[in-house]
């Protein structure tokens, strides 16, 4: 993505932000939209962990992170 850099005069009596974004499409977005994009996302994450869990062999990644947790001192 590219990035674009803009200045702003935060002292000016007509500063409006400025971005790039379909404002229509911002409107329009209900939150049952929301919530199947957040259900996609949940499911993604899961499938994410069982491929961790599989590479991570015999070793069990649940044990390893109890042990990093406790190592930074927090209780898990």
């Amino acid at each position: 993505m590219k990035t674009i850099r803009t200045k702003i005069d935060v002292q000016g009596p007509n500063v409006s932000p400025i971005g790039h974004i379909d404002v229509k499409r911002v409107d329009a977005t209900t939150e049952a939209d929301i919530a199947n994009h957040q259900d996609g996302d949940d499911a993604s994450a899961m499938l994410d962990s069982a491929k961790f869990a599989r590479r991570a062999g015999d070793d069990d990644p649940l044990d390893r992170m109890a042990e990093h947790a406790g190592e930074l001192g927090l209780d898990y």
